[in-house]
């Protein structure tokens, strides 16, 4: 598990967002899969729950409607293509999300590699 945060967003109804951006290694040459993300209680609706990754970046949008934190749960299907291979990695990212006054993206890197043989 990856862990990130605390990250502080503003409580109300502003909608905001948390990118993943999938970093490949030299030998990976594409980057696709789906990921799901849960929060562990009612302080934050997303506006999906389960998407596509595109553009390797994992996009997740959300409000807190109310104040606490609560961490946010991404589990990652993520299949990386090299030259001949693919591999399926399953990977899960945890956000720390606090009360403050942050409103918009916040961004963070994951690199990508491809298991070795």
């Amino acid at each position: 598990m990856t862990s990130f945060g605390p990250t502080k967003f503003a409580v109300g109804e502003s909608l905001h967002t948390v990118k993943i951006n999938l970093v490949p290694s030299k030998d990976v040459q594409h980057i696709k899969g789906s990921f799901t993300s849960e929060a562990q209680d009612d302080i934050i609706s997303f506006s999906e729950s389960s998407k596509s990754i595109e553009d390797d970046t994992i996009t997740v949008q959300f409000k807190k409607s109310r104040q606490g934190d609560s961490k946010i749960t991404i589990t990652a299907n993520i299949i990386a293509c090299g030259e001949t291979t693919c591999a399926m990695i399953e990977k899960t990212f945890e956000v720390l999300v606090a009360d403050g006054s942050n409103t918009g993206a916040v961004n963070f890197s994951y690199a990508v590699e491809l298991p070795r043989q």
